[in-house]
């Protein structure tokens, strides 16, 4: 008999449940094990909601029935086809497809997501009727079969799955065949997203507008010129200023790609704008004018994002009308406008548009109408914007007309000096780096022209060379001595760049900087020691000493040599200087002295490249040249073999110095003996040093770079030696062996035109090294890593596939040089892959690190965690965990530990920066209903942090009581973005007055009772810090022992025995 009684806990679950009605079944049917199994064979996900859903029927359906007839094999096709259909599954068409267009697709089946799952089944449905009409899977009939499904599906998920799928092999069918069928195509377009623009579903509408873009872009200049191409046009540029951001954003990324990268723009005697670009002008015009002065409208901002991309495509006309409506939308000072407007003349003025976009006159009318909008000086974020944009403008205009731009720049740097009296450093550092930058690119350039400056110019370039200097000459008054490093990194800056034709105008400065030099405890003597070297380097030792002489003739001269500063000065930067100079001065200057040391220290700058070498040798006797030679002839033999080595050394820097000499002379040596040094460079191919290996390289640097595609055998054979330079001791070797292999790379990409192709070839002979011994194998891996992050953006994903599999099977190596090159190149495809790409070869890069040796991976476990970090944060840790072996899984779980551990920290100072929502009380309520002093009083405790878009604009108040003009054209200065009252915080009062310069004033009828309260203050500091009462954590906790009877009335801190007399 049975027994009787409750089940153990848990046992309830485990039982088999009959279906309601079924309680008569002897046993209920289950199929769990079996749904298991069938779900290992590549089939529908795991889950109870099937994807063969009534619109993938009639899908099918409406396919089948559709514009692709079946091939003409009659009966026995069809039934071949039925045939083949019933051994498949579910998603047969998705995981057996032959395009590669839809490579990615094919790894939405495991998403859970019911758009991926959506896409698969449109995908499969699609594959299958190809298929079962004898194509051949090409691009075309998938674009067929797929713009025919577009009209027969209705629901808007299916819509998406069909527009996502024609967005990807649109781009992959030929051009004829878009050009052909571009009315249909655009018309079924059109339609998808007239009825689609009103629902709430944005997936379908931003796959259609990739379309469009698409479509437009592969069409002819001819096809521009009909009014409903332009129609078709307006409806994707309508969507720009559309309320959904993913919407907004695809359908400007349409339009950009049509007026920069369409097909009739690459054409030979292609027109210098896209015929679309004037009516995008327009449209961009009329929006930002009918949204007007509207705050809350976030029309104009959108279109100043549209503008900000597209203003240096269009033609000259429009970019004049577009630079006046943008001018006018920044008198609303609204923060967020004019920032957008600011961002649009930065981009483009820093693309550097043509004539045909933008003329000198223009340039010049937008910087003088740029002066009305100058933001305070205390507005850091506008002013920032203010100087880039117009270091940026003045840039360009000197590119177009030289004058033009010297007339602009000293107002410029009138204004940028007085950035530098600004509280911000920001501001300070900005403003510096605008003047120099304006010197470097506007000035030095055109110095040569300009010629002699003279104090006495009063026209031309040259008066606005001397009024630019006076304004940077006066940073050296009181009023900025808080930025004096500043100033005197723009002085320097002047003096290298117009120092050789316009050092009349600078003997002043000079002597300032002299006299500030021996100020007691000037702060800035490395600034200004480097300021007056770039004054030798440009006028040379001559014009500086005669404006600032050294005051030592050796006769009485005051001991302390206050001027001795400038000799050290004058060594490390005199260049391009006359030896006559050094032989009639500091020759007998310093044999007046005795001491030839601190003198003759300058002859070895004084030699670098003489300008009156030729000269002052004619003057040379050369009587006792020959008993000179003579004397040294005994040595020669010994010094032969001992500084061999050294002597190659610096035989190789004087070839560098020649290589790389940026006058005429050097590139015409190197132009009239290059075979010789192309034979020379061969032939002690083997022979090099090492300590010569690294001026060798900088001279190959140098010769690379002017080599034609003649020399392509060169290059080739000097492959080896450079990849093997990769692993050389020398640091300076390896920094010069890299980049000459970027140089041949570029050189390869100048022979060749097609930067593709080039360094396709290019990596070929590099992969020769991968064949050769174990540091050769390393040199390359090590080679082929600095190439691929070089010119990540040129190749192909398909080489460079190729090469992670090769590399990933030499981590079996048992050589530790070798492995760890390996890893170090894995962790340069984890950083430029994208991560789409880069999901296909997880499973390839894991078994390469599966298959290391022990010892290996033990020695590179750094190397290899690193890679696991990084491969955890991409894909996630249970997808690293799945395709590591059991050994893996510790250094995994410590790195998910670690990363919940960083995210936690993250979001915990995220937290604490944001300020708590507190429940607010009824003073606070109270408090909001007065409106007249909420901004002036700053944000109340409880309510809540404002937006950041919601920007607010503060108006500075003037000092006295007269109304403000808002007329006037710098009333835009009294619009601040950021509240200048926000950061004023209450001084303490501590009861005595202070002087100026912070010192604290004690009046004298009080001197007794202050002396009685700062004793009685120290008093309080003792028996606070040397009798508190005990606690804390760790040795300073209280101890936990038994406690003395009345210990509780007993007084917890003991005070001094003090008396005050």
């Amino acid at each position: 008999m049975v027994k009787t009684g409750k089940l153990r806990s848990g046992a309830s679950q485990k039982l088999k449940r009959w279906k309601k009605g079924h309680s008569s079944d002897s046993n209920p049917q289950t199929s769990r094990y079996r749904q298991a199994a069938r779900s290992r064979f590549f089939s529908r996900p795991s889950g109870n909601k099937s994807n063969l859903t009534v619109d993938a029927l009639k899908l099918h359906n409406e396919l089948q029935t559709g514009t692709l007839e079946r091939g003409g094999d009659g009966d026995a096709m069809e039934e071949a086809a039925f045939t083949e259909r019933t051994s498949g599954t579910f998603l047969s068409g998705l995981s057996d497809c032959s395009n590669l267009t839809f490579r990615k697709v094919q790894r939405y089946w495991e998403s859970n997501s019911a758009a991926h799952k959506e896409i698969c089944a449109v995908l499969a449905a699609v594959t299958e009727v190809i298929r079962s009409q004898g194509g051949k899977e090409t691009e075309t009939e998938y674009f067929a079969a797929l713009m025919t499904t577009l009209e027969a599906v209705e629901s808007s998920e299916s819509l998406a799955a069909v527009a996502y799928l024609l967005n990807l092999v649109m781009k992959r069918v030929p051009a004829a065949v878009l050009i052909k069928k571009f009315s249909d195509t655009a018309k079924a377009f059109m339609e998808v997203m007239s009825k689609q623009a009103g629902t709430d579903s944005v997936s379908a509408v931003r796959w259609i507008l990739s379309c469009l873009a698409t479509l437009l872009r592969k069409q002819d200049l001819s096809v521009w010129g009909y009014p409903s191409t332009l129609q078709v046009y307006h409806g994707l540029l309508s969507f720009t200023v559309h309320a959904k951001p993913k919407v907004r954003k695809a359908a400007q990324q349409g339009v950009c790609s049509i007026l920069r990268g369409s097909d009739c723009m690459f054409i030979d005697n292609a027109p210098s704008h896209h015929p679309a670009a004037v009516t995008t002008a327009k449209y961009c015009i009329k929006e930002m004018e009918q949204a007007g002065g509207n705050k809350e409208d976030t029309t104009t901002l959108h279109v100043l994002g549209l503008i900000k991309e597209l203003i240096n495509t269009f033609p000259l006309s429009s970019v004049k009308s577009c630079c006046e409506t943008l001018l006018r939308v920044m008198t609303l000072s609204h923060v967020l406008v004019t920032a957008g407007a600011m961002q649009a003349f930065h981009k483009l003025f820093s693309s550097k548009p043509s004539s045909s976009s933008m003329s000198a006159e223009l340039n010049a009318q937008i910087i003088m109408a740029l002066y009305d909008y100058v933001p305070s000086e205390n507005d850091l974020q506008p002013l920032l914007a203010w100087l880039t944009v117009m270091e940026k403008a003045h840039v360009h205009l000197s590119s177009l007309q030289s004058s033009l731009s010297l007339g602009h720049l000293p107002r410029l740097f009138a204004a940028a000096m007085s950035c530098l009296l600004s509280p911000h450093t920001q501001v300070v550092s900005a403003a510096t780096q605008t003047l120099k930058t304006l010197i470097n690119e506007c000035v030095a350039p055109h110095m040569a022209e300009i010629g002699p400056v003279l104090p006495s110019t009063s026209t031309g370039n040259g008066l606005s060379v001397i009024k630019m200097f006076r304004v940077v000459e006066e940073g050296l008054s009181y009023r900025f001595h808080a930025t004096w490093p500043f100033v005197l990194q723009i002085l320097g800056c002047f003096y290298k760049a117009a120092g050789k034709q316009a050092h009349p105008i600078m003997i002043k400065s000079l002597q300032s900087l002299s006299d500030l030099r021996v100020t007691p405890s000037f702060p800035f003597c490395g600034e200004l020691d480097l300021a007056m070297g770039a004054a030798v380097e440009s006028m040379g030792p001559q014009v500086v000493l005669s404006a600032v002489p050294l005051q030592i003739t050796g006769i009485d001269d005051d001991m302390e040599f206050p001027r001795s500063w400038l000799i050290p000065v004058i060594r490390d930067h005199v260049k391009n200087t006359q030896l006559s100079y050094f032989t009639s001065y500091f020759l007998p200057l310093a044999s007046t002295l005795k001491q030839k040391g601190l003198c003759l220290s300058l002859v070895c700058t004084v030699c670098m490249i003489p300008l009156d070498c030729l000269l002052y040798f004619q003057l040379f006797d050369f009587t006792h040249i020959l008993f000179f030679c003579f004397n040294v002839y005994e040595i020669v033999g010994f010094l032969s073999c001992v500084f061999d080595s050294a002597i190659q050394k610096k035989a190789y820097r004087v070839l560098e110095e020649m290589c790389g000499g940026e006058r005429e002379t050097c590139k015409k040596f190197v132009q009239g003996n290059l075979e010789q040094l192309k034979q020379v460079l061969l032939d002690n191919l083997k022979s090099a040093s090492s300590p010569a290996k690294r001026p060798r390289l900088k001279c190959l640097i140098h010769i690379v770079k002017q080599l034609n595609e003649e020399h392509k055998d060169f290059l080739t054979a000097l492959l080896p030696e450079v990849i093997i330079c990769t692993k050389e001791v020398s640091i300076g070797a390896r920094k010069n062996a890299y980049s000459l292999l970027v140089e041949i790379g570029n050189a390869f990409i100048q022979f060749s035109g097609n930067s593709k192709e080039a360094i396709n070839e290019y990596l070929g002979h590099v992969y020769i090294g991968l064949t050769g011994s174990v540091t050769m194998i390393t040199c390359t891996v090590l080679a082929l890593t600095r190439l691929v992050y070089q010119y990540k953006d040129t190749l192909d994903v398909s080489p460079l596939e190729q090469l992670l599999h090769n590399v990933c099977l030499l981590l079996s190596s048992r050589t530790r040089e070798i492995v760890k090159a390996c890893l170090a190149f894995i962790k340069v495809i984890l950083f430029i892959l994208d991560v789409k790409v880069l999901a296909s070869h997880v499973s390839v890069i894991m078994e390469g690190i599966t298959n290391m040796k022990e010892d290996m991976r033990r020695h590179c476990r750094m190397k290899l965690k690193s890679i696991f970090t990084k491969l955890v944060r991409k894909f996630g840790y249970e997808l690293v965990k799945s395709m590591l072996p059991a050994e893996h899984h510790k250094v995994l779980a410590n790195i998910r530990k670690v990363e919940a551990r960083t995210k936690r920290r993250k979001l915990l100072s995220k937290d604490e920066e944001d300020e708590s929502d507190k429940k607010r009380i009824i003073e606070d309520i109270l408090a909001e209903t007065d409106s007249d002093d909420s901004e002036d009083e700053g944000p109340k405790k409880g309510q809540k942090k404002p937006i950041k878009q919601k920007a607010k604009a503060w108006l500075k108040e003037g000092v006295s009581d007269d109304p403000l003009n808002f007329l006037d054209p710098k009333a835009s200065q009294r619009v601040l973005a950021t509240n200048p009252d926000l950061k004023k915080t209450a001084k303490v009062e501590h009861g005595f007055k202070v002087t100026s310069d912070g010192r604290l004033i004690i009046k004298e009828d009080d001197e007794d009772d202050g002396a009685k309260a700062v004793l009685f203050w120290c008093f309080m500091m003792l028996t606070t810090c040397y009798f508190r009462s005990a606690g804390g954590i760790g040795i300073h906790r209280p101890l936990g022992g038994r406690q003395e009877s009345g210990s509780e009335y007993k007084s917890k801190v003991t005070y001094l025995n003090m008396t005050f007399h």
